[in-house]
Formats: structure tokens, sequence, C-alpha cells
């Protein structure tokens, strides 16, 4: 088969809702509603990490007289619950056969940071699908993909956030109207990164209660329930398995691809991902302030406190030298369970950071891959149909290798 049809093809069915024809049939991708318990927890007021009462005027100012990073990346501070309620209330997409039973194995697919849409990950689901017969859950995480407002991927309101960025940061580099609304939020609100990434917790939590329940008619309540995280996703995926609430996730697996590494050793900076200062401010913030910014913003404080389980293991994914022995014990208790890929050339998730992490785990189990074409962090596979056979081959190796995984008892 070829990359670049699938992709085509594939996009097509997503986009008008139609199925595509498998080797075990016809499947589809089935929308679903959701509605998240947790969406409290980003619910709060701005909060300038450096909350002096200078950096706090400063920020007023600079809102003041940036219009569009103003109305279209902090309208929160004008109470507008439009902002919130797409983060809470969102669809969902499952790849399962058309009018099938309900599925005795699932998949859940977790993305990358700053994405937007699910185009380039059709072709994982479908392959995945074909290749291990569960069905494939596509879901966004806090403020990402369905769940963002959509002026965040209007790329004629972002290029000029991206613009009074430059005007503030004259060093600024690896800005974009792609990068532009995460940069901006996590710039002058580091916290989210947390606060997202508790919140998607919670949320695939709480689809696994509706699961067992029988709540979903899709699913069977007794299936094998396993993720493939590419690299935000995959962070989020260690601290899933690492934390197992309620011990779902004893028998589960988790693949990870481009990533895995704690945040010390991810180099974040992208026009698909952050710019430089956003990057900067992010690692300044949990690798030196952390447990400074935390005495001192009473809502994150408090919810650390809440929950604490969850709050340490975040902190031992911080850096090598954070609660190691906890890390590393965490880490190799998933021995057998977990499956690592790294690409060579990857400048975000280095295959030095992703070898650090799990130095531990049986080598069997981390892979460092490379191709014979320009790919990239942010884009593996490329649906330019000009160099289709390199792609592939590359595409069918790694992902037969991924069902091999899922596969295996």
């Amino acid at each position: 088969m070829s990359y670049c049809t699938d992709y085509f093809t594939l996009l097509d069915a997503f986009s008008n809702n139609t199925s595509i024809e498998g080797k075990y049939g016809e499947i589809l991708f089935y929308e679903n509603k959701f509605s998240s318990k947790k969406g409290d927890i980003n619910h709060y007021y701005v909060n300038p990490y450096n909350s002096d009462y200078l950096t706090n005027m400063l920020f007023k100012y600079y809102l003041k007289n940036n219009s569009y990073s103003q109305k279209y990346i902090f309208p929160v501070l004008e109470e507008n619950q439009v902002y919130f309620d797409c983060n809470n209330e969102f669809p969902y997409r499952i790849l399962h056969p058309k009018d099938g039973e309900p599925a005795k194995g699932l998949i859940f697919l977790l993305h990358g940071l700053n994405e937007r849409d699910w185009k380039k990950y059709l072709t994982w689901a479908f392959r995945l699908q074909q290749e291990t017969n569960k069905s494939i859950l596509l879901f966004p995480m806090s403020f990402h993909m369905e769940r963002a407002p959509v002026e965040w991927s209007a790329s004629r309101l972002m290029f000029e956030v991206s613009k009074e960025r430059a005007n503030l940061i004259p060093e600024l580099r690896f800005s974009s109207y792609a990068n532009a609304a995460l940069s901006t939020r996590l710039n002058f609100e580091p916290e989210r990164f947390f606060l997202s990434g508790i919140q998607s917790l919670f949320d695939i939590v709480q689809l696994i209660d509706e699961i067992k329940e029988g709540k979903n008619k899709y699913i069977d309540k007794n299936a094998q329930i396993d993720f493939l995280g590419y690299s935000a996703g995959a962070f989020l995926g260690e601290l899933l398995f690492m934390v197992n609430p309620k011990n779902y996730f004893d028998t589960s697996k988790l693949l990870m691809i481009c990533g895995g590494s704690v945040i010390e050793e991810t180099y974040p900076c992208s026009k698909a991902i952050l710019d430089t200062e956003a990057a900067k401010v992010l690692k300044e913030y949990y690798l030196i302030d952390f447990e400074k910014s935390l005495s001192r913003n009473n809502y994150l404080n408090d919810l650390f406190k809440k929950y604490e389980d969850i709050g340490i293991i975040f902190k031992s994914m911080l850096a090598n030298d954070k609660n190691t022995s906890l890390r590393n014990s965490l880490i190799k208790g998933l021995d057998k369970r977990i499956f690592v890929i790294g690409l060579e050339k990857d400048s975000v998730f280095s295959p030095k950071g992703i070898k650090k992490m799990f130095q531990g785990v049986d080598e069997k189990y981390i892979k460092i891959i490379d191709f014979d074409f320009n790919y990239s962090h942010e884009k593996i596979f490329h649906e330019k149909c000009s160099f289709d056979d390199k792609v592939t081959e590359a595409f069918n190796y790694t992902f037969s290798m991924m069902a091999k995984f899922y596969n295996q008892n």
C-alpha cells in the first residue's frame, strides 16, 4: 500500500464521515461526545508565573496594548465562558468496524503538544486497527485539537499574535502563527502545562470508567485497553501508567514514539510547537523555579496537595536528578509492558534523553531508528508523493514493529 494514497483516502473519510474498506471489512471514524468532570482544574484566574505587583502591572499593560493577544489568547480576563466550554464539552473519535460488535481491544492514541488536527494520525490509526484488530480511540488533550478555541487555528489572527510577540521580544526565534497561541499562554502561564496534563489524565480515567460501566457501545466493558503516546502524549502516557489510578493499567501496554524523556532533556523550539521565549520560560519554570512557584501560587499548591500522588510522580519526570529512585522504580515496574521508539535525527526528544530515561529497561524494548529521507520530530512521515516509496517502506517497518508489540501476549 502507498502511504501517500492512504493518507489522502483516510483524510477524506475522516472529513466526510465515510467508511473505509479494510481487511476486516468496512471501518468508520465514529464521533462520540464527552463532558469533562474536571473542567474546574483549568478554570482559574490568570496569574503570571512571576506574580509580584510590578509583573502583574506589566502583564496588564502588555495586554492592553496588544489587542489580539488580549482578545484571542487570554479571554479569561473578560470571563468568557466559551473559552472553557470547548475544552470541557468536546468530541472524540473511535476507528471501529462499521456496525460492528463492541471491541474486545482498544488503543488510546495520545497526540503531541500544540496539535490542531488529526491529519497525520489517521494513517497511524488505520494501520494499527488493521494489524491488531483493536479499535483506535483518538483522544484530544486539554486545550488541544477539538478542545481549543477555533481562533487559535485561524492563521490570520494568530499571525497578528505572533507579530505582537516579536515586538515584545526582539530576539524571538521560531515564532509563527502555528505556535503563537500556545507560546503566548505558556510564556505567561507555564503552570498550564501541568494543569492541562492533569485534566487530560482525569478525563482518560473518566472515559475508562464509562467504558467499564458499559456506557460505550463501541467498546466492551472488559476490553483490553492499551496506549500509543507520541511526544507530549508519551509524557502523559508515562504519567498515567506510573500513577496507575484505580489500578486500571496493571496489564495495559504503552508504546511511546518520539517521546518519553524528562522535561530537562526536551528541546521544543519549533515553528510547530513553541517559540524560543516560551520554551525558555517553560523549562525555567519547571526546572528552576517550580518549588518556589508552588509556594506562592495557592491554587497550584492546593492542587498538588489534593493530588499528591500525581504531583510527586510529575516532579520525578522533570529532571534526571529529581526523585530518581522513585522514577526508576516505577519505570522498571512497567518492564515488558512499555516499548519506546526514538528517531536518530529527532531534535525535540533526542535518543540520548530517551536512553537516559529508560536505562533500567531491557534494551529490546528501546528502539532508535533512522530513515533515508528528510524527516523531523513534527513530521515523521511525509504525505508528499514525490518520495512515497521510501516513506511507505519506513512506515510499514515502524508500524509492523508497533503492531507486533501490541499483539504479543
